[in-house]
């Protein structure tokens, strides 16, 4: 079976009875139907994480630490089966804009200062 062939109105399973028709469905971890449910998922998986680090951001720990940990503790979350992702203009603006607010969070910048934060290219 190709993925974009019509679906045969009858599918057995191996172990008996009919597959049944879903509109979305995940494989290795990713809704594979829509890229804006699997960002919406990971955006949150990521600001769980990132809450839960919040005695850490607030510490007197040095910027390149908090942004390693960052790198590896959130990030490695919410870009998580992103090469999966059909990324047209709105999800990029999505996805740069949660960047932007966990970036901040991080170094306890307030949102009303206007700076928006790239993903780096390395990530991007």
């Amino acid at each position: 079976m190709v993925i974009g062939d019509p679906i045969p109105r009858h599918v057995q399973r191996p172990e008996g009875g009919l597959l049944r028709k879903v509109r979305d469905y995940k494989y290795l971890g990713c809704m594979l139907q829509s890229s804006k449910t699997d960002f919406q998922r990971n955006k949150q998986l990521a600001r769980v994480a990132l809450h839960k680090l919040k005695a850490t951001w607030r510490s007197t720990l040095a910027m390149a630490t908090k942004a390693w940990l960052f790198r590896c503790l959130v990030l490695s979350i919410f870009l998580a089966g992103a090469e999966a992702w059909v990324v047209g203009t709105e999800l990029r603006a999505d996805v740069i804009g949660a960047y932007t607010c966990m970036v901040r969070y991080v170094k306890g910048i307030k949102l009303t200062t206007g700076i928006v934060y790239q993903m780096p290219r390395s990530v991007a």
